[in-house]
């Protein structure tokens, strides 16, 4: 939306469904954690550093207040490479669900929590047994299927309509692989030089990043249930993900935001406000100006809000 945006030259408004966890403190007022819905993980969640290659936990580097950590997260390109994690930070209590895949990997998350596939970004409550996700690659891993490509690859070259010679990427993979090979792939997934050749071929820079990425694709072996914990997320510009337990995950949302507004009316939770018909707006961010607190006039009768000068 933001490329939209810049593309039109005209300012793009989202609206979203904030945290419920407001409803449970005291003070009802709108803050910035409570719009990040991204999904969270547990305080015992590993990141690696780039500087180091140590691995230390989220709940560690929130109570040492460390920001602009170097940390490893995966380009637009699926490489590997340095980023920084600019904070981390407290989400409430939500819950949980272990994510274990068929490496022996395993990672502590809410339900909307999103994870790499081949098709995108997805939650990981819509993740199922046998759901392909990216991991990190490096060290022993005992699927031997794991390095292949996913099957979900035959989607995107039928979408595409990628045609070599007049032939589909269906007929393409039998020339190249047989028979046998194509219904390997199909059963499978698709190995890293078949789909190197596959790439060269049909000329498509998505497939040949795929052949030689830094990720491979970890098989959703069990989504385990383990109620309510404390939960945590973090900030990394640019790529807006970073290896979590080995496992590629999207950091929160608020950050590609250049300004946040929040609505409270406090006459909504307290009948006895002596703020009644009236309504705050908050800047709770602005990316190049300063954030604050105005106050303005609700009229519910025409749900409309005007200048308290002029009321």
């Amino acid at each position: 939306m933001k490329i939209l945006a810049r593309e039109l030259q005209t300012p793009v408004m989202t609206l979203s469904q904030l945290n419920r966890q407001l409803e449970y403190r005291q003070d009802k007022r709108p803050m910035l954690a409570d719009l990040r819905e991204s999904g969270c993980l547990t305080a015992d969640t590993l990141v690696t550093r780039a500087d180091t290659r140590e691995q230390v936990s989220m709940g560690s580097l929130l109570e040492s207040g460390e920001t602009d950590v170097p940390v490893l997260t995966l380009d637009e390109r699926l490489r590997v490479v340095p980023g920084i994690m600019s904070h981390v930070f407290e989400s409430g209590v939500k819950p949980v669900f272990e994510l274990r895949l068929g490496s022996g990997r395993c990672v502590r998350a809410s339900a909307n929590h999103p994870f790499l596939t081949l098709e995108g970004w997805s939650q990981l409550g819509d993740l199922r047994p046998g759901s392909r996700i990216a991991v990190a690659r490096g060290g022993a891993d005992p699927d031997p299927h794991a390095d292949t490509i996913p099957g979900g690859v035959w989607d995107y070259m039928e979408r595409k309509g990628l045609l070599v010679n007049g032939l589909r990427a269906h007929d393409l993979i039998e020339r190249l692989a047989g028979g046998d090979g194509r219904q390997r792939a199909y059963r499978q997934g698709v190995s890293r030089s078949l789909m190197h050749r596959i790439a060269e071929e049909l000329g498509d820079s998505f497939l040949a990043d795929l052949a030689v990425s830094d990720v491979f694709w970890d098989r959703v072996s069990e989504v385990v249930p383990l109620g309510p914990m404390p939960v945590f997320d973090a900030t990394v510009p640019g790529t807006h993900n970073f290896v979590a337990n080995g496992v590629v995950a999207h950091n929160s949302i608020e950050q590609d935001a250049d300004v946040v507004l929040f609505i409270y009316r406090d006459d909504y939770y307290n009948q006895e406000s002596d703020q009644r018909g009236t309504a705050e707006i908050i800047v709770a961010k602005h990316r190049n100006g300063p954030v604050g607190t105005t106050r303005l006039a609700f009229l519910d009768q025409y749900t409309k809000f005007a200048n308290m000068a002029r009321e």
